[in-house]
């Protein structure tokens, strides 16, 4: 198959996702929160700043470019289309970057102007034109102008995309995130916006550098953040608190952690970016988070390209995108990656892991050829279906399975099952899956 068409397109295929079973956000408990970030997010819409946009009255502007449109806005940027004076037939998009300086004790935010006049021009990293920083009350504003790329919706994209172009995609992707991860630079917010696909000229583009850090393998962040954040760092040995600690009473009927739980002690982690392609040691809350963390989100972005369905995994917080995701990646997974950092997760519900080419190519094609033909209780039981078929064996029913997939399929789940795995210890880096699959960058 060259996945060109879906099975059933009404359901997107075997409709996994209608027949998962309804999961109660307080599944999983935490002996510690995982983070000091307010999941609220009627209340955190409320507290973010308010930004005055200087486009329309920077002088700088005015006199280069003409006929601005807005394209695009978000928390730390706007995004304008606009025409040079110079030559009124190049286009050009105008980035007003938002952001507030921040003061970062180990200097780890990397200025977006400073970053993309560097590394423009190369791997998928769009070139700059032109870059223009505050100077003062009478031209304020910091703007990035680079080249205008159309580009096609990922909605629309998933939709129509075969199964070569997603692993051209893919490795278009990773070679962008491998220049970036060999200059020491941690994307953290790779998703499809961030990442401009034009189809009928195959070409691509890495956008967005707001959130980008840079990297430093030697240092343990944790401390650091401690001593900038002192409200939400961890009680120092010796200290004590001055409350009353009282049994755990997550397991009653709640939609939150319960008093108890709320009262320990908290981590102050870096956990920027968009809920649904966080990896899971950032949703965690471990403060070792390194450049494998982009390579998570590129496998999210490969999955619902597969699946094409953008509707697995819409959580918005921490703790129910955990439940969301051990629905497919299994619990054991989660709990031991909470071990590592010493954090321990207590479940009442234990998922498997799924078979994950074959849930995600099941999705594509339809059922007939994918799982392993046997009658498997918990399957039946999760999917809410008289299936005949197994997804939760990792063993894989090789030759009835080539019958319905072509090799860019398999290729496909191989390259899921790298990306996506939930240990970032076994998920390997840029440069290693470059090695494994760049030659497919010239399909």
């Amino acid at each position: 198959m060259d996945g060109s068409g879906v099975v059933d397109k009404e359901n997107q295929g075997f409709p996994f996702l209608q027949s998962l079973p309804v999961i109660r956000k307080n599944a999983l408990k935490r002996s510690v929160p995982f983070g000091s970030d307010d999941t609220n997010i009627k209340k955190r819409k409320k507290d973010l700043p308010t930004y005055f946009e200087y486009i329309h009255h920077s002088k700088w502007i005015a006199d280069n470019y003409v006929d601005l449109q807005l394209i695009g806005k978000g928390a730390f940027g706007i995004v304008y289309r606009a025409r040079c004076r110079s030559d009124e037939s190049k286009i050009v998009a105008i980035k007003e970057i938002l952001k507030k300086k921040v003061s970062d004790p180990m200097n780890a935010a990397v200025c977006e102007i400073t970053l993309v006049k560097e590394l423009g021009g190369k791997r998928n990293i769009l070139p700059t034109i032109a870059t223009h920083e505050s100077r003062g009350s009478m031209d304020m504003g910091n703007f990035v102008v680079m080249e205008y790329f159309p580009h096609d919706p990922f909605q629309d994209v998933i939709k129509i995309i075969n199964s070569e172009e997603i692993i051209h995609y893919g490795v278009n992707l990773i070679s962008a995130l491998e220049y970036l991860h060999a200059n020491l630079i941690i994307h953290r917010d790779v998703k499809p916006d961030n990442f401009l696909y034009n189809r009928a000229q195959r070409r691509y583009a890495l956008i967005d550098f707001g959130l980008s850090q840079r990297y430093n393998k030697n240092i343990d962040r944790a401390e650091e953040l401690k001593k900038k954040f002192k409200d939400g760092a961890s009680v120092s040995p010796g200290q004590k608190r001055n409350r009353i600690q009282m049994p755990c009473s997550c397991d009653s009927v709640m939609t939150e952690p319960c008093t108890s739980c709320k009262m320990k002690e908290k981590f102050v982690v870096n956990k920027a970016g968009t809920p649904r392609f966080l990896a899971p040691e950032v949703l965690i809350g471990s403060a070792k988070q390194t450049t494998k963390m982009d390579i998570w989100a590129v496998g999210m972005i490969l999955f619902y390209m597969v699946v094409r369905n953008y509707r697995f995994f819409a959580a918005r917080d921490e703790l129910a995108m955990i439940l969301e995701l051990s629905a497919v990646f299994g619990t054991e997974s989660f709990e031991q990656i909470g071990r590592d950092v010493g954090i321990e997760l207590t479940t009442t519900v234990k998922f498997r892991r799924l078979n994950l080419k074959h849930f995600c190519l099941a999705h594509r094609y339809g059922l007939k050829g994918f799982g392993v033909k046997k009658n498997c209780e918990y399957c039946r039981y999760y999917f809410r279906r008289p299936l005949t078929r197994c997804f939760c064996s990792p063993r894989d029913s090789s030759k009835e399975f080539r019958k319905y997939v072509g090799k860019n399929d398999e290729k496909i789940g191989k390259l899921l099952d790298y990306c996506l795995q939930v240990d970032p210890s076994k998920r390997p880096g840029s440069t290693e899956l470059l090695e494994m699959f760049g030659n497919e960058k010239s399909l």
